[in-house]
């Protein structure tokens, strides 16, 4: 597992083939966009998990 902190930055596109990236939000928020999906905005308590391909 990685923790990162994400403040202010946009992360580039880019994907996990034999991994799954999970997303908690412990403050603020974070806009998250997936290739062919509508855009979602998550906050604080959020909990979401990008299948790997």
């Amino acid at each position: 597992m990685k923790i990162a902190n994400i403040l202010g930055q946009k992360v580039s596109w880019h994907n996990h083939a034999g991994e799954n990236e999970l997303f908690y939000i412990i403050k603020g928020s974070l806009l998250i966009e997936i290739e062919n999906k509508e855009a979602f905005t998550m906050n604080k308590g959020d909990f979401y998990v990008v299948k790997k391909e």
